[in-house]
C-alpha cells in the first residue's frame, strides 16, 4: 500500500471510530440500555430499520447530486480542485481525466441510475 494510501485509510479509521463512539453513546441514552441485553428480534427490526434509511438518504443525495452544479477552480500539482456547489472540493488527478482540464471549466455531475 503507497503511503498516501495508508494515510488516507488511518484518517478515515481515525474518524469512523469518533462516529461510531458518538452514535453508540448517543442510542444507549437513548434506547435506556446497552446493546448486548437487546433482544434478537428488536435487533433484527433495528437492523431493518436502519438500512431503510439508508435507502431514503441514498435517493436523496442521488437527486441533490443531479442538480449541482462544479466547476474547476485551480490545477495544482496535477489536481484539479474541483469545486462542487454545496459540497465542498473534490481533488482529481488531471492525468486520469479523460478529456484536457481548464481552471474554469464547468462540469457534469454524473451520477448512477
Amino acid at each position: 500500500m503507497k503511503p498516501r494510501t495508508r494515510a488516507h485509510l488511518q484518517k478515515r479509521l481515525k474518524q469512523i471510530r469518533r462516529m461510531h463512539s458518538v452514535k453508540y453513546v448517543r442510542g444507549a441514552r437513548e434506547h435506556n440500555g446497552d446493546l448486548m441485553h437487546k433482544p434478537a428480534t428488536e435487533l433484527i427490526d433495528d437492523i431493518l430499520d436502519e438500512s431503510v434509511d439508508l435507502i431514503f438518504y441514498g435517493l436523496e443525495l442521488k437527486d441533490r447530486l443531479k442538480g449541482m452544479k462544479a466547476y474547476v477552480d485551480r490545477i495544482e500539482s496535477g489536481l484539479a480542485v474541483v469545486l462542487i456547489e454545496d459540497i465542498g472540493e473534490l481533488h482529481l488527478r488531471v492525468r486520469d481525466m479523460p478529456f484536457a482540464v481548464r481552471e474554469g471549466m464547468q462540469l457534469k455531475i454524473g451520477v448512477w441510475r
